[in-house]
């Protein structure tokens, strides 16, 4: 398997998937029109990432699996669900693994244009940009999707008590913006050698639930925004920690002359 080759393929994944797609167009995959689109921005981003300028199945393949995969996500009755979102990245993370395994028997010799024109920087930066955004914008979507069925209890009570909300309105997307800005900086912290900014990262942030905490008529409230919370450093800290394997990864065969 090349490394160089699974790292570019992954990184155009993750922009295409999280960053270069709205909340809106992921909702409304089963228009064919934004299907193929989300589809062709994969299968461009795949091709100029990797350099690989001889290699056109790459994009083919890509667009391709992309479309079926999401296609049938989005058909599927759970496709808003925690497990739908790990089906549909696993199956995307199979189709790029087996292209960088298969991509020797296809391109005799893998001269990546990117790679030859400004050397390990490129796949470093490619790495490092791949994971802040898996962290802070993939990791949006993951604690959303694993959070719901807590949100979904929070709203069955602000039901059973005739209307009175259950929770407190906040800013329009306030949370969401908060989750990044969070996730943001646990990236670096931890990129720059800093854990301990941690620490005070989640002081600074429970003083401001102390208030909710001591209502007991908010206890619901208190413990879906605590879940939250606790997911999302967790995520962070996880996504974070293997941005930064793999940066050590490179460094090492880079130094050691080991084939990427």
């Amino acid at each position: 398997m090349n490394l160089a080759v699974l790292l570019c393929l992954t990184a155009g994944h993750i922009l295409g998937d999280f960053l270069l797609q709205s909340d809106w167009e992921a909702g409304h995959k089963t228009k064919p029109s934004i299907l193929l689109k989300h589809a062709g921005i994969h299968a461009l981003l795949s091709y100029g990432l990797l350099g690989v300028w001889t290699a056109i199945w790459v994009p083919l393949v890509i667009g391709c699996s992309h479309c079926i995969i999401d296609h049938a996500k989005a058909k599927s009755e759970r496709r808003d669900s925690i497990r739908a979102l790990l089906a549909d990245q696993g199956a995307h993370g199979l189709v790029l693994l087996v292209l960088a395994w298969s991509a020797p028997f296809f391109v005799t010799e893998i001269s990546l244009f990117w790679t030859e024109m400004l050397g390990p920087a490129y796949l470093r930066a490619l790495v490092l940009i791949a994971g802040f955004v898996l962290t802070v914008h993939a990791g949006g979507v993951l604690i959303k999707q694993a959070v719901q069925p807590f949100f979904e209890q929070l709203e069955a009570e602000r039901e059973r008590k005739g209307g009175q909300s259950a929770r407190t309105q906040g800013l329009d997307k306030g949370g969401k913006i908060i989750g990044m800005l969070e996730r943001s900086l646990v990236f670096l912290f931890l990129l720059i050698g800093q854990p301990s900014g941690l620490g005070f990262l989640v002081a600074a942030k429970s003083i401001f639930r102390i208030a909710e905490l001591k209502d007991p008529e908010e206890r619901m409230e208190a413990e879906y925004i605590i879940l939250g919370t606790l997911m999302s450093f967790a995520y962070g800290i996880a996504a974070a920690y293997g941005t930064m394997c793999c940066l050590s990864l490179l460094q090492n065969l880079s130094q050691g002359g080991g084939a990427i």
